[in-house]
C-alpha cells in the first residue's frame, strides 16, 4: 500500500482575514497544492470539516464569533479515536502564555504573524508527512489485523477438519470392529455346520438339513448386512435412482405385516388405516423401508406386547408409524440413532450394526420426506417407540 504523494493532501484553513486567506492559498497552490479549502468564518467549520475530511488545519486564534480555541474544543469529538489530524496555529499574538494554552487545547504545531513563506511549508510538509505516515500505518495495521483474523478463522477451520477427520478415523476403526463382530457369529455357525458335514457326514444323519438350514440363514444374514451397506452408501452418494410411481401406502403396510407375522413370538401385530392413503414413492424401496421398521418393533417388543402400524393422510404428506410397547429409546439418542452406524448403548436395547435406520432415513429424505421416532409412545407412559415418516402425497380429490 503506497503513501499517497503530499501534493494530494487536502488542506483547510481558518481565518477572518481574508487577505491571509488568499495569502497562504497563493503560497500553498504556488508549491503544488492544489486541495486547498477555506473560510472566514469559523461557525462554519465544523459543517466543512464533516464534507472536506481535512488532511491539515491552519487555524487562526483571534476570530470573531468563535475564537481558535473554542474552535478546536468543537472539533476533538468530530476527530475519530486514534486518527491524528495536525492542526497548525498561525496567529500575532506570540506571548508564551497562548502557544502554551494553544498547544494545550489541541494543536500540534504553532506560528507567529506575520509568516515566514519558507518555514511556514517546510511545516506544513513535516505536518503533512507525519499524517501521511500515521494514516499509513493505520491502514496498515488494519490490514493485518484482518490478516490475523483471516489466519485464526483458518486456523480454527483447520483445526475443526483436524477434529471431524479424527472423528471419521474413529468411526472407521469402530465400523470395522463393528462389521467384523457382526459378521462374525453368522460366519461362525456356517463354517460350524460345513465342518460337521464335512468330517462326519453320517453322523449328521437326519440333522443335516437342520445344519443346513441354519448355515443358509446365517449366510443369508452376512449377505443382507453387506447388501445393506452397498445400498446406504448408494444413497449417500445419490446413485441410486427412484422408480416413482402412484401407489397405496396402506396396501404396502398390510404386506409388510403379513410378511413378518411368522417372525412374531406372541406379539400382536395391527394394522390402524381407515382408508386408502395415496402416495407417489419407490415401491420396492419404501416396502423394505416399513418391514426394516417393522422388523426392529417385533426385535425389541417383549412377547404379549402390541405393535400398530397407522397410515394416515397429514396435510400435504401421507404419514405411517410403527408403534410398540418395547423398552423404549432415552431421548439423547433419538437422532443418533438414524446415522449411519448409529446405536443406542442402552441395558435392553441394541440397535445392531445401526445400518437398517440409516437406510430408512436415507430412503425418507430421497423422496423428500421426513423421519423421526416419539419415544416413549404414547409420551404418558414410561415406555415404547413409535417410528414415523413421511412422504410427499398428491392432493385429495376435491
Amino acid at each position: 500500500m503506497n503513501i499517497p504523494p503530499l501534493s494530494a493532501s487536502k488542506i483547510l484553513a481558518v481565518d477572518d482575514e481574508q487577505s491571509n486567506i488568499e495569502l497562504l492559498e497563493s503560497l500553498l497552490k504556488g508549491h503544488g497544492f492544489s486541495r486547498f479549502h477555506s473560510t472566514t468564518d469559523p461557525r462554519t467549520v465544523t459543517g466543512i470539516f464533516a464534507e472536506f475530511h481535512p488532511d491539515l488545519i491552519l487555524l487562526d486564534l483571534m476570530m470573531p464569533y468563535c475564537d481558535g480555541f473554542e474552535l478546536m474544543g468543537r472539533l476533538q469529538p468530530l476527530i475519530p479515536a486514534g486518527d491524528f489530524l495536525p492542526i497548525l496555529v498561525l496567529t500575532a499574538d506570540a506571548s508564551g502564555d497562548t502557544r502554551i494554552k494553544a498547544l494545550g487545547s489541541g494543536a500540534t504545531d504553532f506560528l507567529t504573524k506575520p509568516i515566514d513563506a519558507v518555514e511556514t511549508l517546510l511545516r506544513i510538509r513535516n505536518l503533512l508527512q507525519t499524517r501521511a505516515l500515521h494514516v499509513h500505518l493505520q491502514q496498515q495495521k488494519a490490514l493485518l489485523e484482518t490478516q490475523v483474523d483471516q489466519s485464526i478463522a483458518m486456523l480454527q477451520q483447520l483445526q475443526q477438519a483436524y477434529q471431524h477427520l479424527q472423528e471419521l478415523e474413529n468411526l472407521r476403526d469402530n465400523l470395522v470392529h463393528m462389521i467384523v463382530h457382526d459378521m462374525r457369529s453368522p460366519l461362525h455357525v456356517v463354517l460350524m455346520a460345513l465342518e460337521l458335514l464335512r468330517d462326519n457326514p453320517a453322523a449328521a444323519g437326519a440333522g443335516a438339513a437342520n445344519v443346513l438350514n441354519n448355515a443358509w440363514a446365517s449366510a443369508h444374514t452376512v449377505c443382507h448386512m453387506a447388501t445393506q451397506l452397498l445400498e446406504v452408501s448408494r444413497l449417500e452418494a445419490g446413485q441410486m435412482p427412484l422408480a416413482k410411481s402412484p401407489g397405496n401406502l396402506v396396501a404396502d403396510a398390510q404386506a409388510g405385516l403379513d410378511a413378518l407375522r411368522c417372525l412374531a413370538n406372541g406379539q400382536r401385530l395391527v394394522l390402524a388405516a381407515p382408508e386408502p392413503v395415496a402416495a407417489l414413492y419407490d415401491p420396492e424401496l419404501v416396502r423394505r423401508l416399513i418391514v426394516n421398521l417393522l422388523n426392529n418393533a417385533i426385535k425389541f417388543t417383549p412377547a404379549g406386547g402390541e405393535i400398530t402400524l397407522a397410515v394416515t393422510r397429514d396435510g400435504a404428506n401421507a404419514r405411517l408409524a410403527v408403534s410398540d410397547t418395547g423398552p423404549g429409546i432415552p431421548a439423547e439418542f433419538h437422532h443418533r440413532i438414524f446415522e449411519k452406524f448409529g446405536q443406542v448403548q442402552a441395558k435392553h436395547r441394541s440397535t445392531g450394526s445401526g445400518l437398517g435406520l440409516a437406510f430408512c432415513r436415507l430412503v425418507v429424505e430421497a423422496h423428500g420426506g421426513q423421519i423421526g421416532v416419539i419415544s416413549p409412545f404414547p409420551t404418558s407412559s414410561p415406555s415404547g417407540s413409535s417410528f414415523w415418516f413421511t412422504l410427499p402425497a398428491p392432493a385429495a380429490p376435491a
